[in-house]
């Protein structure tokens, strides 16, 4: 099996699922494309494409995929304007389903949260013993925290994170 192997199979029963969903009255098998959101850092991996062309080489679906962040991605669930989507933003994913938006969420991949600074550590951030912890160290420092500020999965936990820390500074 190729590099890819073990991402696609998930793939693959992710996307066969959807594919029987979407062709509840279409003959053959599928006349339109599934429309599949995806966020710009799948797609800027590259893995998007591969997994793409294999899963319609192998089942012969069209697979159209829709580029944006997650929370622009959950918009287009919410609307219907999608069929399926690969997002990054679990506590977005969650209120989806609590919200009978979506019928089920299937992690597929996960993502780590990383804070960079200054080498010299001016906040104070590697004395911290929770991520909380770090942000808060960040603004009573008066240093300048830089946000994605998107709505992207990335400034989603940003928010959670400045909330957790009690924090009410508005990062830059």
């Amino acid at each position: 099996m190729g590099k890819f192997s073990v991402r696609y199979r998930l793939f693959a029963v992710a996307m066969g699922a959807v594919a029987l969903l979407a062709c509840n009255r279409q003959s053959p098998i599928q006349q339109s494309p599934i429309l599949l959101g995806a966020t710009t850092t799948l797609e800027d991996s590259g893995i998007l494409t591969e997994l793409i062309d294999a899963f319609e080489d192998q089942h012969g679906v069209t697979i159209k995929p829709v580029i944006a962040g997650s929370g622009q991605i959950h918009q287009l669930i919410a609307r219907g304007d999608i069929h399926t989507a690969i997002t990054h933003d679990p506590m977005g994913e969650k209120r989806l389903l609590e919200d009978n938006v979506i019928r089920a969420r299937d992690p597929l991949m996960r993502n780590d949260f990383l804070i960079i600074g200054p080498i010299n550590d001016p906040a104070g951030v590697k004395r911290s013993r929770t991520t909380a912890e770090a942000f808060a160290r960040i603004i009573q420092s008066g240093q300048t925290l830089v946000s994605r500020h998107d709505h992207s999965g990335t400034h989603q936990m940003e928010r959670h994170w400045l909330a957790k820390a009690s924090v009410t500074a508005t990062p830059r």
